[in-house]
């Protein structure tokens, strides 16, 4: 548990009484159109639906209402994280909060990695707030391909940026196992089960630029 003034972070069960408020707090931060059903959120979040990942849910509380949430997961076959859904209810923003929240998480991720977390990975709107945080004070770069978030698990098909945050890796063995690293997140992540059947996995992986 991390305490800070006003409010509580903590890490919660991922099958858990609170899902559901987790998952409308999302619904309500980020729209509906962002975030998959309830249904196939549950499959998300379910430590159960796939071995390859371990998910991770940290809740922001100022007393008894949850104020803020961050899911992520484990990939166990890259040594990687993923944040997959962060929102910080209006009134509490700019508080650094999701500072907070995203520094448990990669703890949490650590947690997973017998050899140190290799990297994080985050989909974000280009050129966004979020987007210029992770570049200019968490160490990002924009990973050098053509990015999509594909249409799956309810969620439409939208252009992103993929970012990702070198911690044991550096940037160019990330790089380097970028194509590794998306079919895993479409494998796991996105749940589709033949990638390589995925018009949008093969433009991204042929989008692929190595220096």
């Amino acid at each position: 548990m991390i305490t800070a003034t006003a409010h509580e972070i903590r890490f919660v069960d991922t099958v858990g009484e609170s899902l559901l408020k987790v998952h409308e707090l999302f619904v309500e931060t980020i729209g509906p159109d962002g975030v998959e059903n309830l249904d196939s959120f549950r499959l998300t979040v379910s430590p159960i639906t796939s071995p390859a990942l371990v998910p991770k849910i940290v809740e922001a509380y100022d007393g008894s209402q949850l104020i803020g949430a961050m899911l992520g997961v484990y990939l166990r076959r890259v040594n990687g994280g993923m944040v997959l859904y962060a929102g910080v209810r209006e009134a509490y923003r700019r508080r650094g909060l999701y500072t907070e929240m995203r520094s448990a998480l990669l703890g949490g991720f650590d947690e997973q990695s017998s050899t140190g977390l290799g990297f994080v990975l985050s989909e974000v709107e280009d050129g966004s707030w979020l987007h210029r945080k992770y570049l200019d004070d968490w160490g990002g770069f924009d990973a050098p391909l053509d990015y999509v978030q594909p249409a799956a698990q309810g969620l439409s098909r939208r252009p992103l940026s993929l970012v990702a945050v070198p911690q044991a890796a550096n940037r160019a063995e990330i790089v380097e196992c970028l194509s590794t690293i998306l079919r895993e997140v479409f494998t796991s992540v996105y749940r589709i089960s033949e990638p390589e059947g995925d018009l949008d996995f093969l433009r991204i992986t042929d989008s692929i630029r190595v220096s």
